[in-house]
Formats: C-alpha cells, structure tokens, sequence
C-alpha cells in the first residue's frame, strides 16, 4: 500500500542529472545546454561561442541555431520542441 502511494507522488518527478556538479558559470552553463537534445560537450561550446549567452540560445530560432557547426535541421528543431513545449 505505501509503495503504491510513493509511485504515485513521484510519477510526474524528472529525475536530476547524477554525478558531476558544476561550479564555475561557464560550466555550469555549459551543463544547462548539455541538458538539450542533440547536445553535447563540444556543441555546447560552439552554441556559446555563436550567440555568446544562454538566454540568446534559448530564443534563436530554428534557422539561427542551424547556423550553428554541427547543428542541422533536425536537431535544431528537436531543441526547440523541448523548449517551446508547455509542461502540464
């Protein structure tokens, strides 16, 4: 009874990325765009090397992240999706 009651608490609960933790802004940012689709280490330097902050990515459109190396259409819109889509 009580670990059906667990499961229902948490069900809607994202569970956190495990391991390392940032410190330093850079890296922490870093991490946050690491956290997109199709994103990894070396894309996220050359996202933050295009538009030079976080907030600038989070707004570009689909046409100004395929601007982008290494971004291509898909992956530019698989990163809008996720932050364009409302939680419910």
């Amino acid at each position: 009874m009580m670990i059906g009651r667990q499961e229902e608490t948490y069900i809607d609960v994202v569970p956190l990325r495990g391991g390392y933790r940032p410190k330093r802004l850079k890296s922490k940012q870093l991490y946050l765009l690491q956290g997109l689709p199709q994103v990894g280490p070396m894309l996220a330097k050359r996202l933050m090397a295009h538009f030079k902050s976080v907030s600038k990515i989070m707004n570009a459109s689909i046409d100004e992240l395929t601007e982008v190396d290494g971004i291509g259409r898909v992956s530019a819109t698989k990163i809008r999706e996720v932050l364009d889509t409302e939680c419910t």
